[in-house]
């Protein structure tokens, strides 16, 4: 969904890493 999506990318942001990386299982 468009709300995970961008949920996990803030989270990748977060953690310093690309935001196009997709988290396994999410």
């Amino acid at each position: 969904m468009g709300f995970e999506d961008g949920f996990y990318t803030i989270l990748h942001l977060a953690e310093g890493q690309h935001p196009n990386s997709k988290i396994p299982g999410g």
